[in-house]
């Protein structure tokens, strides 16, 4: 479990790329569940049950469809699952790191506190930085090219969400 962990911190700080993470659906499958157990505890924070449920089922369906939509239009399909559980791992590990901030700003009130703006926008560029290294990686390619499949994820998982739960 350390070794596992501690290769998602390798991701994250760019010294590893997702080929370092076992080809396993279990692991894939873990890694999802807890980056929807993450995202949900935080979308309890300020939505009802069953929609953080339904935002979270709709997050998980356009991570894993972008990432296999990319690999499989490269024609490396076989990387999915490493991808899937690298994007999933690291993004777990993210939220960890930006739960205080976001626990913190609810308890602010109204008024936003610039020093937890400023830590979460720079969370915020960290996390497409993570994001577009591991899927440059995952393609073999440049990381200009995985920065702007990291912001059209980024597009499209908020457009989908909006639409459908903030209308």
């Amino acid at each position: 479990m350390y070794l596992l962990i501690n290769q998602f911190f390798k991701i994250c700080l760019f010294r590893s790329s997702p080929q370092d993470l076992p080809t396993s659906r279990f692991l894939a499958t873990a890694a999802l569940a807890v980056y929807s157990v993450l995202g949900l505890l935080i979308e309890l924070s300020r939505t009802p049950l069953l929609k953080a449920v339904m935002m979270m089922t709709v997050e998980l369906i356009v991570l894993a469809g972008m990432s296999w939509i990319i690999l499989w239009a490269r024609q490396l399909d076989h990387r999915y699952l490493q991808t899937l559980t690298a994007l999933a791992g690291c993004g777990a590990l993210l939220t960890l790191f930006a739960w205080p901030m976001l626990l913190l700003q609810e308890t602010s009130g109204d008024e936003p506190n610039i020093f937890i703006l400023i830590i979460m926008w720079l969370w915020f560029f960290w996390l497409i930085l993570v994001y577009s290294h591991i899927i440059s990686r995952a393609l073999s390619t440049s990381l200009f090219i995985g920065t702007g499949l990291t912001l059209i994820y980024i597009f499209i998982s908020e457009s989908v969400a909006r639409t459908l739960f903030f209308q």
